[in-house]
Parts: structure tokens; sequence; C-alpha cells
């Protein structure tokens, strides 16, 4: 059995719970401690803080840990959300589509995943990564792994 592991989404977590952190303790003692005495410039930066914080959660929620085992008579599908797991599972003959593809990050870099549509209409980012020929070795084990007719 081959297990496929994509942790990335860790990092956006992380740095979601980082930034919502470190804004809810001077919110809270802004409130509390009497705002009267703060500059506009304060409230500002706490509103940003929130924004960003928020922002960060909402990609946060739409991100998933994604574990893909496969075998030869099998295809174990386990999303990990920050609310939520999804498991899924199909025969590796079932009709689903395996993509590469490739668009450009927030810097303009090039960014790569390997994207598994699944029978039950669902899509997985089971790896990621600024190399192409990363990406694509983890394709093929995967095709490897399932056997032939997998793709």
């Amino acid at each position: 059995m081959t297990v496929i592991r994509n942790r990335r989404p860790w990092l956006t977590w992380g740095l979601a719970v980082f930034v919502l952190g470190a804004v809810v303790p001077f919110t809270v003692v802004a409130v509390t401690g009497g705002g009267a005495g703060r500059s506009a410039m304060y409230w500002v930066s706490l509103a940003i803080g929130w924004a960003c914080g928020l922002v960060l959660l909402s990609r946060a929620l739409r991100l998933a840990i994604v574990d893909v085992a496969v075998s030869t008579g099998r295809v174990e599908v386990t999303a990990r959300y920050l609310h939520k797991t999804v498991r899924e599972g199909f025969p590796p003959t079932r009709r689903h589509r395996l993509d590469h593809d490739a668009s450009p990050d927030a810097y303009g870099g090039p960014w790569h995943r390997a994207v598994l549509r699944t029978p039950g209409g669902n899509e997985y980012v089971f790896v990621e990564g600024p190399l192409p020929g990363q990406v694509e070795a983890v394709v093929t084990q995967f095709a490897d792994a399932a056997g032939p007719g997998a793709r």
C-alpha cells in the first residue's frame, strides 16, 4: 500500500491561528481597558489585523490535509478540514481523473498541483509545490500503485 500525504495546509492553518491569536488579546485590552484614550491609528491597525485574520481563516476552512492510500484494489482518500473530515473510497479502475495543474502562485512563480477528481465529484489536492518534477513523480507513484487502467 502506498500512502501519499499533502501537509501544506498546516502552514495556512498555523498562520491564521497566529494572526488571530495576536489580534484577539489586543482587542480585549482595548475594549476592557476603555478605548477612549486610543488613537485612530490603533483602531485602524486593529481593523486591518481582524480583516487579515478573517481572510486567512476563511481560506484555511477551505483547505484540507489530504491522505491518499493507494493499493491495487482500492483508493482511499481522507481529507481533514479544520471543521470536518471527509472519507471516500473507490476502486482504482472506476472512473476518476488525475490532473496536473500548473498556475502562478501569489508572487507570479509557477505552482504545480496534482488534483484527484473522484467518482463522487470531489476534488482533492494531494501534492503541490513549485517543482513540476516533484509533482509528476508523485503522480507516477500514484499510477504505479493503483495498477493498470487507473489513470
